[in-house]
């Protein structure tokens, strides 16, 4: 003990401490563990003992996606309209009682408007179209209607005008050709009948050519000539 003392006298004088030279498990039991090891060893602990309480009464949400069709229990009534287009005024609330009949909401009138519009426009181009025609054929005049728009009247006026003045041109044109083939057809049937006329006088022309060259008094050949010209 005397010899211990002395030492560790010895040691506080060098400032070594003695517990550095003495056996490791003296060491470990005259030295306390650090304090961080402590608090960290007690935090995984108390992280285990939560997870172990978390995995024993906790529960999972399971989300699964899939296609379906939701009916309700209450008296729920699907509203559609006919027509597809924009809603410019709801006139009930939720949960509002409603009789049948009852107008529910209104739709915005400006596609339809529209779409009436373009309609009403084709129907009378295509009624002015058909009385055109039917003028046109009839060789009528082409009158308008009191109900007529008056651009689309002009229109097809216009059309008319200028279908009935093609027509006028080639008829004119197809009745001079025919005058002409009238004409021609006249000056055939004169030079005929001329012809016809002259032909029994050239043919006692050829008979006398004929007896005249077989009496001797003129050649065959002028006789031949005159018989060629028939």
């Amino acid at each position: 003990m005397a010899a211990a003392k002395k030492v560790a006298r010895k040691a506080r004088i060098v400032g070594v401490d003695p517990q550095d030279f003495a056996p490791n498990l003296l060491r470990v039991q005259n030295q306390p563990p650090a304090p961080f090891a402590q608090a960290m060893l007690r935090i995984l602990l108390i992280l285990l003992f939560a997870l172990l309480l978390w995995a024993a009464f906790g529960k999972l949400d399971i989300v699964a996606s899939a296609e379906g069709k939701l009916i309700p229990q209450s008296y729920v009534k699907i509203v559609q309209p006919f027509e597809q287009g924009l809603i410019s005024e709801i006139l009930v609330s939720e949960g509002q009682h409603v009789q049948a009949g009852q107008v529910l909401m209104r739709l915005d009138t400006t596609l339809s408007d529209a779409d009436g519009k373009a309609i009403s426009a084709d129907y009378f181009i295509k009624q002015i179209a058909q009385r055109r025609i039917d003028a046109e054929l009839a060789d009528k005049a082409f009158k308008r209607r009191l109900d007529d728009p008056e651009t689309l009247y002009n229109e097809a006026l216009a059309q008319y005008q200028a279908n009935r003045h093609a027509y006028h041109t080639a008829l004119e044109e197809e009745r001079s050709i025919r005058d002409k083939a009238q004409s021609e057809l006249a000056a055939a049937k004169q030079a005929s009948t001329k012809l016809t006329e002259t032909l029994p006088h050239y043919q006692k022309q050829a008979e006398a050519f004929a007896e005249l060259a077989q009496d001797g008094y003129v050649s065959r050949f002028e006789a031949g000539q005159v018989q060629n010209l028939l």
